[in-house]
């Protein structure tokens, strides 16, 4: 579901919708279990690891900087 965002805006500011898949939070963390490999979940824990987390909300939007 789109959750009422305009596809058109998206496509005015110059992102591929075709390469672009929207979802609410629970369905990104179930997608993100279901496709991160072994060799992904090793780079994310090594020391000196650098990665940021988006949450683009309604009304907030809330960012955590991890540095591992």
């Amino acid at each position: 579901p789109n959750q009422g965002i305009d596809i058109k805006y998206i496509a005015q500011a110059g992102i591929d919708t075709k390469r672009l898949r929207l979802a609410l939070e629970p369905e990104a963390a179930s997608l993100w279990c279901q496709i991160v490999t072994s060799e992904a979940q090793l780079a994310l824990t090594e020391e000196g690891t650098r990665y940021m987390v988006i949450d683009i909300g309604g009304k907030v939007s809330t960012y955590t900087v991890t540095i591992v």
